[in-house]
């Protein structure tokens, strides 16, 4: 079993993250579109059961997109908060690949449940609040979140451990000027 596993772990740029921010924001997209079924069907307005399932469903969604880009990676996200897109440059290490998708799972967190649902943490000020300190801490807390599950790694799965968050600081710094 050992191996056979490995090179799906190393793709899956933390996907447990991926999909638990997905669900999250669903959810709240899902709560916010019963309110808008609940007042047309209120109205008397005529709209499918079958047409609600399939938008109740397909709300949202993140895709982690791999190519050749010049710069390390960015977030390109819709207009209507349907979809958000990584994208990474292919010839990232792994290991520069999860560290960015960790960077913009983080600017996603703080986008689309922070910001839009402000009910998680009332009293933000996001005027003076630094964003990016902010982002780059949930940076390293995803990271280091996916580090402790291969603390008892062996081969080339040991590759992913790190001592701590300064690890990823000097990670991220390093990406940033080398794909700048």
């Amino acid at each position: 079993m050992n191996g056979i596993l490995d090179k799906y772990i190393e793709k899956s740029f933390l996907s447990h993250w991926k999909s638990a921010i997905e669900n999250i924001v669903l959810e709240n997209k899902q709560n916010r579109f019963k309110e808008i079924v609940k007042s047309m069907k209120a109205k008397n307005s005529f709209i499918s059961t079958r047409l609600i399932n399939i938008i109740y469903f397909s709300l949202y969604r993140i895709i982690v997109k791999e190519i050749d880009i010049n710069g390390y990676g960015y977030l390109s996200s819709d207009n209507d908060s349907h979809i958000d897109i990584i994208v990474i440059n292919k010839k990232m290490t792994i290991q520069e690949k999860r560290c960015v998708v960790a960077h913009e799972l983080s600017r996603i967190i703080v986008d689309r449940l922070l910001k839009e649902n402000n009910k998680l943490i009332k009293e933000v000020d996001w005027e003076n609040l630094n964003e990016e300190e902010l982002i780059n801490v949930l940076m390293c807390y995803i990271l280091y979140d996916k580090s402790s599950f291969y603390k008892n790694a062996n081969g080339k799965l040991e590759d992913f451990k790190v001592s701590g968050p300064s690890d990823f600081k000097k990670l991220r710094d390093g990406i940033i000027s080398k794909y700048n």
